[in-house]
């Protein structure tokens, strides 16, 4: 029970931490968007249409240049694969998209270079994102989340603030490993 609790805390004070960075990010991304110039409702509707065609996304920033406050953040976690992700980008760049990739210890390093290089955010999600290893002890998943971390820091130059919890939203995934 104990486990769990702390599991709970720790898990919250993650997503709190994450999403401080988050709305800083964001908020710096929106400072840029308002100052520069406005752009034609044909590139408007272009990031729409590359907004809605991805089927694994959840969360990058996009908001209308209508004046609009709508926004909507596409995230990937855990994912894509190399080839999936990198006709991802393409259509990312050609429609002036920006998006989060929350990455593993699974993707190869030129992909999360190429993602950073051309103005995603990168994420933590887990270096394993194996369930049983991450969760078996609060230090298992700190040490994962730290080699996630060191190697965004190699390929990128910068450490990460942002982290999805692997499994989800639930504080119950831990339970049961």
């Amino acid at each position: 029970m104990r486990k769990n609790i702390l599991l709970g805390l720790i898990g919250a004070l993650i997503l709190c931490f994450a999403a401080v960075a988050f709305a800083t990010t964001t908020n710096t991304n929106k400072s840029a968007k308002e100052t520069s110039t406005s752009k034609n409702s044909t590139k408007s509707s272009s990031k729409q249409a590359a907004t809605s065609s991805s089927s694994s996304s959840s969360s990058s920033s996009s908001s209308s240049d209508d004046g609009n406050d709508n926004v909507i953040y596409l995230t990937f976690d855990d994912g894509p694969s190399d080839t999936t992700a990198a006709q991802l980008l393409d259509i990312l760049k050609a429609n002036d998209v920006k998006a989060t990739f929350f990455v593993t210890g699974y993707g190869s390093d030129d992909l999360i270079k190429r993602e950073h290089d051309e103005g995603h955010q990168i994420g933590l999600h887990t270096m394993t994102h194996n369930y049983s290893l991450v969760y078996s002890s609060v230090d298992a998943y700190f040490d994962d989340l730290k080699q996630i971390s060191d190697r965004v820091k190699r390929i990128t130059g910068q450490k990460s603030m942002m982290v999805r919890v692997p499994g989800g939203s639930s504080n119950t995934v831990s339970a049961n490993y």
